[in-house]
């Protein structure tokens, strides 16, 4: 998650696909996320990306 939102701050749109593709193949459960990934940096939605990160590192960090 560290290097995604990373990522989103340096704008790397095509890494961040690269990541959001590797996370779809790992485990189903990562699949929904990913989609979204993929579906904002299609659109190059930084800040959207950002919020997203942020909003799963928040939930990763209550569980």
């Amino acid at each position: 998650m560290d290097a995604l939102y990373q990522l989103a701050l340096a704008g790397n749109m095509r890494a961040i696909r690269h990541h959001a593709e590797h996370l779809a193949g790992l485990d189903g459960q990562y699949r929904p996320f990913a989609d979204m990934l993929q579906q904002l940096a299609q659109a190059y939605q930084s800040q959207a990306i950002l919020s997203l990160v942020t909003q799963y590192m928040s939930q990763e960090k209550v569980m």
